[in-house]
């Protein structure tokens, strides 16, 4: 099985990387403090938490356990702590590295829920 925290492979067949973004990509925008970038870098966190909840209804099993009314600084927060832990996932793919950022943030205390 491969592993969800390292970086996929995609070229364009020119040499230039398509597709999908890197943890220290993501938290390169997180960091530069644009309003774009920031908005960019809060959208792409809440779109990965959000998702991952519609995920967790329809499987009824909980990967993290953010309070209901979480804000996306504290996701954003979350994700660059995390990543500054543990810069050997930097190159991971950035939506699998928020994934595990949030269930170190937010572990849930009973198994599944």
């Amino acid at each position: 099985m491969a592993d969800p925290l390292k970086a996929a492979d995609v070229s364009a067949g020119n040499g230039a990387s398509i597709g999908f973004m890197t943890a220290g990509q993501l938290a390169e925008q997180c960091r530069e403090g644009t309003p774009f970038s920031v908005t960019y870098c809060l959208a792409f966190l809440a779109g990965v938490h959000d998702s991952i909840r519609a995920y967790e209804q329809w499987l009824d099993q909980r990967e993290f356990c953010a309070p209901r009314d979480v804000k996306q600084r504290d996701l954003s927060n979350a994700f660059m702590a995390f990543v500054a832990a543990h810069p050997q996932y930097r190159d991971g793919l950035a939506s699998s590295v928020a994934v595990v950022a949030l269930k170190e943030a937010w572990p849930c205390t009973t198994p599944g829920h």
